[in-house]
């Protein structure tokens, strides 16, 4: 587990330090005061500031996260007319990112975010080197009465539909330890003004619509009994299987408006050594037809790039004018093979006895294995970046298109690529 470090703010008291005065008078009871006195470490480690700020739908509630330089956190519900506050323990909370997100419900009713473990709790977590999760709080802002979910991992309302929120948990730990690794865990639908809950199982991602009215939903259980793309009714509470096969999907995501939405489909391959995917995608959700189907599978496909797939690091996603679906496509890589096995005999040494296999070595955890930066005296990119953009090295695509009413794929030109990375070049040519 990744080890937090605090450098800037440390930089930041070591500075302040330096420039204040070396001494400073004590005041006795009695005494004059002896006028504005140095800042001190207590001083600066005692500063707050705001991170994660939101602004409720209606504008009549401003929530935002209150962190310290350093320890536990503190979520607070302010009425931006009226004076009623509601603040809650949050831990050792991320102060940006996703991790920090905050929400409210399209009517501007209730509230939800996640809550972390005191920092003497992460602590102790970091050392046993377990698994850190958080907790959903749902507050009722009329009230401030909250409501609590265990080992939640995502929260949602359901777009513009005030009647529902989605808290996603963490799978077991046990799941993770599992040789045939799935992916999908419990989400729980509650219909705030009843406090009723549904248990999902199995869920690997979900989406609403902007309009609240439909929850897109892929499954992903062991052994890939049951996997596909299921959409759920909010308000009649019917769910209908859009897809199902002995697969893997993933990247579900919707139009802005729900017109359509799109999706990742993979199957094992012996040949390969990751996935070979397809798209998957539907429209029309908004007529009275219903959804129409679109696949487009590249081995079925004449004019897809021998030796390449789908990639399963872009989400899918359909052009305004719903025509075509644009993906990125990427080299899939061949399983290498293995050695051929030697016939009895045929080793040099005359013994037909099987080698020693080499002795076990105790795990090192990441933090203990040093790191080695190999920088190359023709590399086109400093190694700062090249470490700041190695992800994104990993993850690149050629920007592709499916179009509908032809039934054609197309790669695009490179001067047509959106959020795509450069392709690397080879520095040692």
């Amino acid at each position: 587990m990744m080890k937090r470090h605090h450098l800037f703010p440390l930089a930041v008291v070591i500075a302040l330090l330096a420039a204040a005065p070396l001494a400073a008078a004590q005041d006795q009871p009695g005494d004059k005061p002896a006028g504005p006195r140095p800042i001190g470490l207590q001083d600066i480690l005692a500063w707050k500031s705001i991170g994660s700020a939101e602004l409720s739908p209606d504008g009549s509630w401003f929530m935002y996260v209150l962190s310290p330089v350093e320890g536990d956190s503190e979520m607070v519900l302010r009425q931006v007319a009226g004076d009623k506050e509601h603040r809650f323990p949050i831990g050792e909370a991320p102060r940006f990112g996703s991790a920090a997100r905050t929400n409210f419900s399209a009517d501007s009713k209730w509230a939800t975010f996640l809550s972390y473990p005191s920092s003497k709790e992460m602590k102790a977590l970091r050392k046993d080197r377990k698994r850190v999760t958080a907790k959903a709080v749902l507050v009722d802002l009329a009230t401030g009465e909250k409501t609590e979910y265990e080992q939640v991992r995502g929260l949602a309302f359901a777009g513009d539909n005030p009647g529902f929120a989605a808290f996603h948990r963490y799978a077991p730990e046990s799941q993770e330890k599992e040789k045939d690794k799935w992916t999908g865990s419990d989400l729980i639908l509650r219909e705030l003004a009843t406090a009723k809950e549904v248990n999902i199982g199995n869920v690997a991602e979900y989406a609403f619509d902007k309009a609240g009215k439909r929850l897109a939903l892929l499954i992903d259980a062991q052994g890939q009994v049951g996997n596909g793309l299921l959409l759920r009714d909010m308000a009649s509470g019917t769910v209908a299987s859009l897809d199902n096969d002995k697969a893997s999907y993933k990247s579900l995501g919707w139009t802005e408006k729900g017109e359509a939405l799109a999706v990742l489909k993979g199957k094992d391959d012996k040949a390969y050594e990751d996935k070979l995917w397809g798209v998957l995608a539907f429209d029309g959700f908004l007529t009275a037809k219903g959804p129409r189907k679109i696949v487009f599978d590249p081995a079925a496909d004449k004019a897809f790039p021998e030796g390449m797939t789908v990639s399963p690091d872009r989400a899918p996603e359909w052009t305004e004018s719903f025509d075509a679906v644009l993906f990125g496509i990427h080299e899939a890589k061949k399983k290498e093979e293995p050695p051929a096995k030697k016939e009895p005999g045929e080793d040099k040494s005359g013994s037909d006895a099987a080698p020693a296999a080499p002795p076990k070595s105790e795990p090192v955890a990441d933090e203990d294995i040093p790191d080695l930066v190999i920088w190359h005296g023709r590399d086109a990119r400093l190694q700062s970046q090249q470490q700041v953009q190695e992800r994104r090295d990993k993850a690149f695509s050629y920007l592709a298109a499916y179009r509908v009413a032809e039934k054609k794929f197309l790669r695009l030109a490179d001067d047509d690529l959106r959020d795509v990375s450069p392709a690397p070049k080879d520095r040692y040519a």
